[in-house]
């Protein structure tokens, strides 16, 4: 058993039969769903889970004795979704089962992604996204982010002037925050048909509490109201509402609504 490969053998047992003496379909799908899940478990970081999102099985022949022998490996593995094929076979090695599974990466704290196609994208309304796993803001990725932008004020860039500041230390840039979105919404949102996803604007947003650095921040996101259900050449441009949250404070860091195009 490997994060490549994992195997597996079941029995032919009365138990599991139906009422003909076949190996019941809900018994063979069992059995492919835990391969899968193992499979899927062995190519996740530590400290993640899965939650199945979709499952396709197909059923080629029935099992009357002997064996069922299994294999599972991954097709994918990216960041939000892991997709696995599961195949089984008899003694004789022919097809009993062949079935693909796609799960959701779920990271610390249960985050769960929802899956959507550009057409549901299109037909649907408001919709609570749930909030992505925290991440953390070192003092590093705000020295980054000064240099990239040019803003080197002391409260993000001096640790010694900044524990004088109001602050107590340095704090991230406003706008570190802001460019963040576009990551921690994939974590909660993923549109499958789409080839690429583009920042088309911003309707609003307000800084509305600092963020010190090593503080752990998440997103907290909703679905609002397409933009009259239009399309836009071959995609369809969407708002979500945001919030980031500050791990331990009670006032997040942004509220605001942005929008994104999602291009097939």
């Amino acid at each position: 058993m490997e994060p490549s490969q994992v195997r597996g053998r079941m029995a032919w047992a009365e138990e599991r039969c139906t009422a003909v003496g076949t190996l019941h379909g809900g018994a063979l799908m069992a059995f492919a769903d835990t391969l899968g899940a193992i499979c899927a478990f062995l190519n996740l970081p530590e400290g993640t889970t899965t939650v199945t999102v979709e499952s396709k099985t197909n059923f080629f022949r029935p099992v009357r004795e002997g064996h069922v022998n299994g294999a599972s490996k991954p097709l994918h593995v990216g960041r939000t979704f892991i997709v696995v094929q599961t195949e089984l076979q008899d003694d004789d090695e022919r097809a009993v089962v062949r079935g693909h599974a796609d799960a959701g990466r779920a990271a610390q704290g249960g985050v769960m992604t929802t899956k959507l196609t550009i057409e549901e994208l299109e037909r649907s309304g408001e919709q609570n996204l749930g909030t992505s796993s925290w991440h953390p803001i070192e003092q590093r990725s705000i020295d980054l982010f000064a240099e990239a932008t040019g803003d080197h004020q002391w409260i993000h860039v001096d640790p010694e002037q900044a524990a004088q500041g109001p602050f107590g230390t340095t704090i991230a840039h406003g706008y570190l925050s802001l460019s963040m979105l576009p990551m921690l919404l994939s974590e909660v949102v993923n549109v499958t048909d789409a080839q690429m996803g583009v920042n088309y604007g911003i309707e609003r947003v307000r800084f509305t509490a600092p963020v010190p650095s090593g503080s752990e921040v998440r997103l907290k996101a909703k679905l609002a109201k397409l933009l009259g259900g239009e399309r836009r050449g071959e995609g369809v441009r969407y708002r979500v509402g945001v919030e980031v949250e500050i791990k331990g404070s009670d006032r997040p860091a942004l509220v605001g609504e942005v929008v994104y195009l999602a291009v097939a």
